[in-house]
């Protein structure tokens, strides 16, 4: 039989991951969107970040970094092992164009990996459809 405790930490697990879904997944990201309707997303975990911006509020370099760091930090607090260094650098968009989808993760072999979208006004639907691809084939499946 199993035990409250435990069974409440599986539905809270399962919430978590329904919730992300529909955040990162959810129609408001749709391709084509107008960029006034983008949520802004800026979620993660334990070996893993996610981050969808509008091209008014692109992400930072030190953003990114901030993020990994965070990730790696609660990564290893649970025992992860990182196989590699991981270093990312710093680059200066074009006026006009910003990095307006992020994501980090670390595999089951402790392998980073990263995915970084970057365009104009008018490519931010189809950077989002791209980026929420890389999640779910990345990400989700980390997800209990």
């Amino acid at each position: 039989m199993i035990r409250f405790d435990r069974f409440l930490l599986i539905i809270l697990g399962i919430a978590l991951v329904a919730g992300v879904v529909a955040v990162v997944t959810g129609p408001h990201l749709k391709s084509g969107t107008p960029t006034e309707n983008i949520t802004p997303v800026d979620i993660g975990g334990p070996g893993w970040a996610f981050v969808l911006r509008d091209i008014d509020d692109p992400i930072t370099p030190e953003e990114m970094n901030d993020r990994i760091s965070l990730a790696l930090r609660d990564y290893r607090d649970r025992g992860g092992r990182v196989a590699s260094e991981i270093y990312f650098g710093n680059s200066t968009d074009p006026d006009g164009v910003g990095t307006l989808a992020f994501g980090f993760v670390i595999d089951e072999n402790g392998v980073p990996g990263t995915y970084t979208g970057s365009g104009n006004r008018d490519a931010v639907g189809t950077i989002h459809e791209r980026g929420r691809e890389w999640f779910s084939r990345y990400i989700l499946p980390r997800c209990p």
